[in-house]
């Protein structure tokens, strides 16, 4: 019979450890990178783990702590999420998980005419009809949880506290509840008892799906703000691309008009005013700027396009610039970043008397460093502003910084000796 009581904690141990990761998968985004199996046999693993500690007690401190931190540690190279968010996150599965123990130890003791204590502490038929049962529960609450949450799983600070903080109460609340009547065989309080961790576990439900939906509301107000103002960029860059391209058609038209003029004078043998057209061209084209190369066509692109607003503005522009040969940072979130950076220096510029603008980007080590310098000596953009729509004021930066923050990357806007720095660090 030992081996049978054995067997059937392995398989509760395992479930609740695989519960972990599809809880944590309704506040995380999943990477997807390691796949299903790899979940299911870390769970296979660390349920053996658990067992090995050799001690049946629920409430064995050292068990509990220890599965516990082993899990967020898992959770956190798993999901790729920070290591307080998967902390956060495993406390409110715990306190899931406890709640649906208390509710059907208590009521399995009512059944059996035992009580709490004894199911949690001894191996009995109770005890596995309560844990089963008891998982029973947690498997439903899990998936339904995990499939009703919301295509973007990303859980901020804010979020993540609240939940903590309310799993913190709620696990503190059934522990000094527990102790106190466990060892009560009374038929009515251990009935009683089961109704109000019942009542408490629908609350906690409740309360996640609160929080989760209203973060995520907040999220995609951001979101359709940040898309409006993307919307806006990419109209102005096709405008600003629309005004590259008729630069180069000049510039073609010129061209063609040279090679008539040079044609021409070879064909007179007019080869002292040949030379001196020619000298003249060269030094002309020694003082143009060139396609700037930096090994990403988007950024190319995206420089280069501004370069061409800038000239067109008296606006000096430099770039230094080389990407690295592989980059995890999209090129759509790229476009964004420099877009937005440059686009905001550009209209600094405009209020300037020697405008100018300086764009680095270079990798040190393994990190990706963007730096967009411009002069900044008639007002400080970050307490005035003259756009005229001053509730979307500032959406651009934001756009950046959300982005930014996407990576797990740092964004900084600094003001010292009349000049403007963003700059941003992302590990490629």
């Amino acid at each position: 019979m030992i081996y049978f009581y054995w067997s059937a904690e392995y398989i509760v141990t395992f479930i609740e450890i695989l519960m972990s990761f599809v809880f944590c998968n309704a506040f995380f985004k999943s990477k997807d990178i390691y796949g299903k199996h790899f979940a299911l046999l870390l769970s296979a693993v660390i349920a053996i783990l658990s067992l090995g500690l050799g001690n049946i007690k629920l409430f064995s401190a050292f068990n509990t702590v220890f599965v516990f931190f082993i899990l967020v540690v898992t959770h956190k190279h798993f999901f790729h999420v920070k290591l307080l968010k998967a902390f956060g996150v495993e406390l409110s599965y715990y306190a899931v998980l406890f709640v649906c123990d208390l509710i059907t130890s208590a009521l399995v003791a009512v059944i059996t005419h035992s009580t709490i204590s004894n199911l949690f502490n001894e191996f009995s038929n109770g005890r596995v009809l309560g844990s089963l049962s008891s998982k029973l529960i947690l498997v439903v609450i899990c998936i339904v949880f995990n499939k009703l949450s919301y295509k973007d799983r990303s859980n901020n600070k804010k979020s993540t506290a609240i939940i903590s903080a309310v799993s913190i109460i709620i696990l503190l609340t059934c522990t000094a509840l527990y102790f106190e009547q466990s060892k009560s065989q009374s038929d009515d309080i251990n009935l009683m008892i089961t109704i109000f961790f019942i009542v408490i576990l629908i609350l906690v439900i409740t309360l996640y799906a609160c929080v989760i939906y209203f973060f995520t509301a907040q999220e995609n107000k951001r979101e359709y703000e940040l898309a409006d103002q993307q919307k806006n960029l990419l109209s102005r860059s096709l405008k600003e691309q629309e005004h590259t391209f008729t630069l180069w058609r000049k510039n073609i038209h010129d061209y063609k008009n040279t090679i008539l003029a040079l044609d021409s004078m070879i064909e007179k043998h007019q080869y002292d005013e040949l030379a001196m057209y020619v000298a003249e061209q060269k030094d002309v084209f020694t003082h143009k700027a060139e396609y700037i190369h930096t090994g990403n066509n988007t950024v190319d692109t995206v420089i280069n396009t501004k370069y061409a607003v800038a000239k067109d503005k008296g606006i000096s522009y430099t770039v230094n610039a080389v990407m690295p040969e592989s980059c995890r940072v999209s090129d759509i979130h790229l476009a964004t970043i420099l877009g937005n950076l440059i686009d905001n220096a550009l209209e600094a510029s405009e209020k300037e008397n020697d405008p100018y603008i300086d764009i680095k980007i270079i990798t040190e080590k393994s990190f990706l460093l963007i730096s967009v310098i411009n002069n900044c000596t008639n007002s400080n953009p970050i307490d005035k502003t003259s756009k005229s729509d001053k509730d979307k004021h500032g959406i651009g930066l934001k756009s950046v910084k959300t982005t930014v923050e996407e990576y797990d990357g740092t964004f900084s806007l600094t003001f010292e000796d009349d000049q403007a720095e963003a700059s941003i660090m992302i590990q490629i």
